[in-house]
């Protein structure tokens, strides 16, 4: 008997391979029984050969060849077919199916080839009131094609703590754009393996910490790395041989 049956008392689905068997894995009952077969009727067995097996008290069911519930339960496709070739199957479909959506939403791939602009920027540690300091960043479009503008936003914190000059190249349009709380500078689009040095000059206003977050995206490619970096500024005269660092994001 290899049919899955269904408890008549609470429901529950049984299958042939299941620990306890015969017996129900919910409430216990016996799920064979001659009463319980379809060749059982009008107090004895109907079936031709088997009949001279059958026993009042219903216990020759689980020897018997001609068994038959009447409460088998249908078995699922899914069931019939081996549990790891099955559960394979669903992992397959669903990465597909990941795949398939993440071409719909992004079919340029723009959105799932990771960071595509590289940014290495030097920051200096500490400068001095008054006195022009400059943060050089180097940009790389690390895509296999053009990006579209390359936009560099430095936080209104940061500008609240150091004035801006005009940086080295001019951006496009040459001029400083202040939109909100931020300052937007922006640059032509970079080829496939371009790079972008950009010169940021900067006077400083006022003593304190100066934290310089700026960062650089293009639009069509998503946003590219953030640089954060705390500045010391201080009074003149300034140390000998004050350093910057290369800040990776």
């Amino acid at each position: 008997m290899g049919q899955p049956i269904r408890c008549p008392q609470c429901g529950f689905v049984n299958q042939p391979d299941d620990i306890g068997f015969p017996r129900c894995g919910q409430c216990h009952e016996d799920l064979m029984l001659c009463g319980d077969c379809r060749q059982y009727g009008d107090g004895s067995c109907r079936h031709p050969l088997a009949y001279a097996r059958f026993r009042p008290d219903g216990q020759s069911a689980k020897s018997c060849a001609a068994f038959a519930s009447r409460y088998a339960a249908r078995r699922g496709m899914m069931w019939a077919i081996p549990a790891p070739v099955w559960v394979a199957s669903l992992l397959v479909l669903v990465l597909v199916g990941l795949a398939v959506s993440s071409w719909f939403i992004d079919p340029h791939g723009r959105y799932f080839r990771g960071n595509p602009l590289h940014v290495i920027a030097w920051v200096p540690d500490r400068v001095d009131v008054g006195q022009t300091f400059i943060i050089t960043m180097r940009i790389t479009n690390v895509l296999e094609e053009t990006s579209s503008r390359i936009y560099l936003e430095i936080d209104d914190e940061f500008l609240q703590s150091a004035a801006p000059v005009m940086p080295l190249p001019e951006p496009r349009p040459a001029r400083i754009n202040r939109l909100n709380d931020r300052l937007v500078l922006e640059y032509p689009p970079l080829p496939a393996g371009g790079n972008l040095v950009v010169q940021l000059p900067f006077v400083p206003l006022r003593t304190g910490t100066a934290p310089f977050v700026a960062r650089i995206y293009a639009p069509s490619n998503q946003l590219g790395p953030a640089i954060e970096k705390p500045i010391r500024v201080g009074e003149l005269p300034t140390a000998i041989g004050q350093g910057s660092n290369a800040v990776r994001p």
